[in-house]
């Protein structure tokens, strides 16, 4: 799974009316010649495991308040199960809906 469909599940899917550079949780950093983004809802390491594309479809986390802890560091365990409703399926639990390599450029 790449970055940005574990931010899709964890958030419960995108704002498809947003990408991510509109996002205030996108943030640019300069790391010597390199400028990269970062989105502070997923995780802000100084490694490229973090960057982000800002052409990115925007999350449902779209303009939230940033949580106490990042994805990368939960897991995605960050909604509580309540939250879900009962017997309802992501679209990354079915098989050939996502394609395989979509969004996997800067793996």
């Amino acid at each position: 799974m790449t970055r940005n469909q574990a931010m899709y599940k964890w958030s419960g899917g995108c704002c498809w009316q947003h990408t991510c550079q509109e996002c205030k949780n996108l943030i640019r950093v300069e790391a010597g010649k390199r400028t990269a983004y970062k989105c502070l809802v997923y995780g802000n390491t100084e490694s490229v495991a973090t960057d982000w594309k800002a052409s990115y479809m925007a999350c449902r986390h779209f303009e939230q308040p940033i949580p106490e802890r990042p994805l990368i560091e939960t897991g995605g365990q960050q909604r509580s199960q309540e939250e879900a409703l009962p017997g309802q399926m992501s679209i990354f639990d079915i098989d050939g809906i996502v394609p395989e390599g979509i969004g996997e450029e800067n793996e």
